[in-house]
């Protein structure tokens, strides 16, 4: 699922998606894609695709806010192919986001938490 390049710059993917389910609280009841972007590369005849997209995540007690980065094609560098960013937050906090902070500013690898820190709040 996640790149390769993704799992070399990252150290706690494992912890980190243990802790997205721990996070997640309830059962989904709906998922809804609220928007999408594509950035495109070709060189030489290869390629690479970048897919931007968010999600609105419904489960039966709260709301979460999905940004994902995912090379989708990438025979430039297959290592990049596959997830580059999962970022989770609940639908309150991506509103002062999304006013805040550009993704590029908010770029990482693998899992991230807007908001929520795993390390020091114990959750």
């Amino acid at each position: 699922m996640f790149s390769n390049q993704a799992l070399s710059e990252t150290t706690d993917i494992y912890e980190d998606i243990d802790y997205l389910f721990e996070f997640i609280q309830g059962d989904i009841t709906h998922c809804n894609r609220q928007s999408w972007a594509s950035s495109e590369v070709i060189e030489r005849g290869k390629k690479s695709l970048m897919v931007r997209s968010e999600y609105k995540i419904i489960t039966d007690k709260e709301e979460y806010w999905f940004y994902i980065i995912d090379y989708s094609i990438d025979t430039i560098n297959s290592y990049n192919a596959g997830l580059y960013m999962l970022e989770v937050m609940t639908w309150e906090d991506s509103d002062r986001l999304l006013y805040d902070v550009s993704w590029q500013e908010r770029l990482t690898a693998g899992v991230s938490f807007y908001g929520h820190d795993r390390e020091t709040t114990g959750e």
